[in-house]
């Protein structure tokens, strides 16, 4: 494995990590007070993104969105 992927997913995974640990209270929380009102989209956003940190696939998937949004704008300015 190249350095360069291996900082990658170390960033990644990082990143999961600490958004789980920022998240983790306010999940227990709404568990305990059986409350799940509390929890937002943006919450569901930064589980995802710390699950897709914590297992290796943070890298993968944000390079596969920058390259269809790559296309998408391709598509919609054609070159001259």
């Amino acid at each position: 494995m190249p350095t360069t992927e291996r900082w990658f997913n170390f960033i990644g995974a990082a990143a999961g990590w600490i958004l789980l640990w920022i998240l983790l209270p306010k999940i227990i929380g709404s568990i305990e007070n059986q409350n799940f009102e509390t929890i937002t989209f943006i919450d569901f956003l930064f589980l995802l993104t710390s699950i897709l940190g914590i297992t290796g696939y943070l890298p993968l998937t944000l390079f596969g969105i920058a390259i269809n949004a790559m296309n998408t704008i391709n598509k919609l300015i054609p070159n001259s």
